[in-house]
């Protein structure tokens, strides 16, 4: 089981898309700055990400996104007695689960191999699994090369259009 100790949970602000970035920088022990940061293109705090630049950063960071697990049926196979989550035991991963706050859209809640850490302001710092809805799984897997991941950057570009569409509160492609 790891140390849960060594995770710290960040929380994004009410009404802004940022769980994502939250999300990557509780997983590699980042700020959501150096998320935003990384990203190189405009983007300001609160500005919610894709799952492509979910995978970026881990990645520059030593991590990788790994395959996804798509829980068709909801939390009712996913608790610490079941065999996938005693599969999850000891993993940390990225769940992409039902937005409590907005029923058509996801949220995303980083799961530190023992509890479930959710950035919003209005959940307790840790959770469990049964907490959600989950719609995904993503389990990450530590690279042992870091030091080629660090030479990872991406050049300036202009703020991805879905990032401008939240700013006016039109969630297409983002996390809430």
């Amino acid at each position: 089981m790891p140390d849960s100790g060594i995770y710290h949970t960040i929380k994004q602000g009410l009404s802004d898309g940022m769980c994502a970035v939250c999300a990557v920088a509780m997983a590699t022990g980042s700020t959501t700055d150096d998320v935003y940061e990384f990203l190189n293109d405009g983007r300001i705090h609160g500005d919610p990400i894709c799952s492509a630049d979910e995978a970026m950063f881990l990645l520059s960071r030593g991590w990788i996104r790994g395959g996804g697990y798509e829980i068709l049926s909801g939390n009712r196979y996913l608790t610490r007695e079941t065999e996938l989550g005693r599969t999850l035991a000891g993993v940390p991963a990225l769940l992409d689960v039902q937005s409590n706050n907005y029923k058509e859209l996801e949220h995303a809640v980083f799961w530190d191999g023992a509890v479930c850490r959710d950035p919003d302001p209005r959940v307790p710092d840790t959770t469990t699994l049964c907490d959600y809805h989950i719609l995904r799984v993503w389990p990450l897997t530590r690279v042992m090369e870091i030091h080629y991941c660090k030479r990872i950057q991406l050049p300036p570009r202009h703020t991805p259009q879905f990032v401008l569409d939240s700013r006016v509160g039109l969630y297409t492609e983002a996390y809430t």
